[in-house]
């Protein structure tokens, strides 16, 4: 099988579309025969059918043959997806929220994100040749009086560490949206010994109650807190 990215997206891109290989052949202008000899492997399609896959499909011919994973022919959101990391469903999500003026959730974004600046002083920073170390020491010791004068709260360093249940220093687990896939720490994925647990119930039965817990309990130290300052109002009068 010469491209086995390709036969993939294809077939995933025809039935997101809700169509059979006579529909896409008659569309491309092809035959269905060649859509079943792509779909198994047995044969690419020249540059020019290829670009008129893409082309009904809204993706890039890049995409089509598995050299990248951003699908969208816009180079903004090529750009966009390379620069930061995203995917296209994570910009589309704050793309919707910016376009409609719903400041608080993209504020809230770019709070969650700033609280993970990380430690200025890292150890495998090297010093700069126009600097002398006591220099450079002052200097990050200025960044790190900066840093601690943040307060930072890295919120969502939390939730990934939550979603990670380590077990040794070899061996842990990590979360995708369906399933808890255990990691070997020597070799990435150990596919021989593979534990699966439904990620949205994992969840809605830990991590939703977890977070439940402790807004109870703030509420109840906020509501304890006003309490105890209304009465030593009504003393001070």
């Amino acid at each position: 099988m010469k491209n086995c990215k390709f036969k993939e997206r294809l077939k995933a891109l025809r039935l997101k579309e809700n169509l059979s290989q006579t529909e896409l052949a008659d569309l491309i202008g092809i035959s269905r025969q060649s859509i079943g000899f792509y779909e198994q492997g047995f044969r690419l399609p020249d540059v020019e059918i290829a670009s008129d896959i893409a082309d009904y499909f809204n993706v890039t011919t890049d995409y089509l043959l598995g050299k990248t994973d951003i699908k969208n022919a816009d180079p903004d959101m090529q750009a966009i997806c390379k620069y930061t990391g995203l995917n296209e469903e994570a910009i589309n999500v704050l793309k919707f929220y910016h376009t409609r003026n719903v400041s608080n959730f993209i504020s809230t974004v770019n709070f969650l994100l700033e609280q993970e600046t990380p430690y200025p002083l890292n150890p495998a920073v090297v010093i700069p040749d126009n600097m002398s170390e006591e220099e450079w020491d002052k200097i990050l010791a200025e960044e790190e009086k900066k840093w601690k004068a943040k307060k930072y709260v890295s919120v969502i360093g939390m939730i990934c560490d939550f979603l990670t249940v380590r077990i040794s220093e070899k061996t842990m687990f990590k979360v995708t949206p369906t399933e808890l896939i255990q990691e070997n720490r020597t070799n990435r994925f150990d596919f021989d010994n593979i534990a699966r647990i439904d990620g949205k119930t994992l969840i809605y039965n830990v991590l939703l109650p977890e977070i439940q817990e402790r807004l109870k309990k703030a509420k109840e130290k906020y509501n304890a807190e006003g309490k105890n300052n209304g009465e030593h109002n009504e003393t001070d009068k």
